[in-house]
C-alpha cells in the first residue's frame, strides 16, 4: 500500500486554473506543469512528509496530519501524508503520556532529514476534538510550521522566502461556503475529497458550514476520469462556486495524466495535496472585492 500512495502521488500532478468573474482576474499557477508541482519531484531543498502522530486515535490524528499539510502548503512548503515521497523533511508526533491531564493533548513533534538526523525536536499541545481539528488548533499549528520552516532553511533544505500575507476582509465578512460531495469520483473520492477541501479551506480561514446555508456560496466538485493511452488515463476535477440562486462566481479546475487505476480505490494520499491547491484557487474567488451577493 505505501508503494502504491507513493506512486500515486508521483504522478498525480494537478494543473489549477482559478477563472473568476472579471476577465482581468490573473489565473493562479499552481501546478501548472511537472517542474512546478512539489509532489513531482520534491527538490532536495523542500518538502515534509508528516508522518504517524503516536498515540492519537486514528480519526483524530488524520485530521491533525491534514490541517499539518494544508497548513504547511499554505506557506509555500509541499507536504504530504503519503509514503515513498521525496522530501527533505519527516515530521513526526507523539502524546506525551506524562504531561498533564485536561481538555488538550501534550504532543513531543520531531523533525528528521531523510538520513534519520533530527533537525528540531519541540512540544506542543492541541485540542482533539473530531471535526474540529483544524478549526480549535490555528495558534498551534501556525506555530508547528514556523519550527518547521525554520528548522528546514536553518539546515539548507528550504529557501527563506519572505511570505508576508496580503492584506484580507475577515472571515466573518465572508460568505460561508457549502461543500456537496464530489460526483464522479471513483473509490472513496466523493466522501475523502470533499471532507479535505473543507479542511484546506478552514485553513486559509474560511468558514465552511455543515450543511447548505442558504446565504452563503455552494462548492459543487466534479470527477472525470477518461482513457489517454496505453496504461494511463486522465483525471479532471471541476470545482464549480455557485450562489444557491445558481449564479456562479468563478470555476477552478485541476487535470493530469494518471497511470491507470491509481485512483480507482481511495484517494486519502493524495486528497489534501489536491485539496489544498484547490482552496488556494477558491480562497482567491471568495476574498475578491465582488464576490458580495447582489
Amino acid at each position: 500500500m505505501q508503494a502504491l500512495a507513493g506512486r500515486i502521488v508521483s504522478f498525480v500532478l494537478f494543473a489549477v486554473a482559478a477563472l473568476g468573474l472579471a476577465a482581468c482576474d490573473p489565473t493562479p499557477r499552481v501546478f501548472a506543469t511537472a517542474d512546478d508541482s512539489p509532489l513531482a519531484q520534491v527538490p532536495a531543498a523542500d518538502g515534509v512528509v508528516i508522518g504517524s502522530v503516536e498515540g492519537v486515535l486514528p480519526p483524530l490524528e488524520e485530521e491533525l496530519r491534514n490541517a499539518l499539510v494544508g497548513a504547511l502548503q499554505a506557506q509555500g512548503i509541499p507536504a504530504t501524508i503519503a509514503a515513498g515521497t521525496r522530501a527533505s523533511g519527516f515530521l513526526h508526533g507523539r502524546l506525551d503520556g506524562s504531561a498533564p491531564t485536561d481538555d488538550r493533548s501534550y504532543l513531543i513533534w520531531t523533525l528528521t532529514d531523510p538520513e534519520g538526523q533530527v533537525l528540531t525536536s519541540f512540544p506542543g499541545t492541541a485540542t482533539l476534538r473530531e471535526g474540529r481539528v483544524a478549526a480549535e488548533n490555528a495558534g498551534s499549528i501556525a506555530n508547528i510550521v514556523r519550527r518547521v520552516s525554520d528548522a528546514l532553511v536553518g539546515a539548507g533544505r528550504r529557501a527563506h522566502l519572505d511570505r508576508r500575507p496580503a492584506a484580507a476582509a475577515p472571515a466573518e465578512t465572508l460568505p460561508r461556503l457549502s461543500i456537496l460531495p464530489v460526483a464522479g469520483a471513483p473509490g472513496d473520492g466523493e466522501a475523502v475529497l470533499a471532507d479535505a477541501l473543507g479542511i484546506a479551506l478552514r485553513n486559509r480561514g474560511l468558514q465552511v458550514a455543515e450543511g447548505i446555508d442558504a446565504d452563503g456560496l455552494i462548492v459543487f466538485g466534479d470527477v472525470l476520469v477518461e482513457p489517454a493511452g496505453p496504461d494511463q488515463e486522465k483525471v479532471s476535477i471541476t470545482w464549480q462556486v455557485r450562489w444557491p440562486d445558481g449564479r456562479e462566481l468563478g470555476v477552478v479546475t485541476q487535470a493530469n495524466t494518471v497511470p491507470s487505476g491509481a485512483t480507482a480505490e481511495t484517494w486519502r494520499p493524495v486528497a489534501p495535496v489536491i485539496a489544498a491547491n484547490a482552496a488556494e484557487g477558491i480562497a482567491r474567488l471568495v476574498r475578491r472585492g465582488d464576490v458580495r451577493r447582489e
